[in-house]
């Protein structure tokens, strides 16, 4: 069952004492005492039970006699209140295993939250490195090679990690790692990601993915 047809069932099923004015509530707490396996369940749907007779036997009584009163105390309880007491439990009751689809389904909520949230620590590393270089070489900031407790969401210090580091940025071809490390040893350093393709000689496109994924310490 996915999670929205499971939602819509257990808004059914908490609605039916309020939709069937209290004489259903007996069955739902019934179904759920059975699920839960709930002795105060079972006691629950004794009483709701009970309510709902007395409200039956009552129903017809003629306005403004105690039976009255007893029928609208009892239409209150078995309708209203079983229906909150019905909502209170509800994901209790329908507590059933995921399906690959649900799992699925969060696995990629959780894959996307987890994804921006390294985003927005490469961009505080990042604002760190360009306005404190000496304060990010301390964090370890970009050097996912050295011993850290700065996590910089996944940053590499282009100018100094070395090649297995680097080669951590997604999408970086083996070939492009290469270049790079051939035209470092070359020039000694780079200043920005444009400064890096250009002096490397690199595919335009990739210039967006250094930008997010590395940083330019100085030596």
């Amino acid at each position: 069952m996915t999670t929205s047809t499971r939602q819509v069932v257990q808004t059914v099923w908490a609605f039916l004492p309020l939709a069937s004015t209290g004489y259903l509530a007996p069955l739902v707490f019934m179904y759920a005492a059975i699920r839960i396996r709930s002795i105060s369940l079972y006691l629950a749907t004794g009483l709701y039970t009970a309510v709902a007779v007395i409200e039956f036997v009552t129903a017809s009584a003629p306005v403004g006699t105690y039976q009255h009163t007893v029928w609208v105390l009892c239409l209150i309880v078995a309708a209203i209140v079983a229906a909150g007491h019905a909502a209170a439990i509800r994901e209790q009751v329908f507590d059933f295993p995921e399906t690959g689809d649900d799992r699925w389904k969060k696995g990629n909520k959780n894959a996307v939250k987890l994804a921006r949230r390294h985003r927005q620590m490469r961009t505080r590393a990042r604002a760190i490195a360009d306005r404190d270089p000496d304060l990010a070489r301390e964090l370890g900031i970009g050097r996912p090679d050295l011993i850290r407790s700065y996590d910089d969401g996944g940053l590499i210090d282009i100018n100094h990690a070395p090649a297995e580091a680097i080669s951590r940025i997604p999408g970086l071809p083996a070939e492009h790692l290469k270049r790079i490390m051939d035209v470092r040893d070359m020039v000694g350093a780079f200043s920005s990601a444009e400064d890096l393709a250009i002096t490397a000689d690199l595919p335009a496109e990739l210039t967006a993915l250094l930008k997010e994924y590395t940083t330019y310490l100085p030596r």
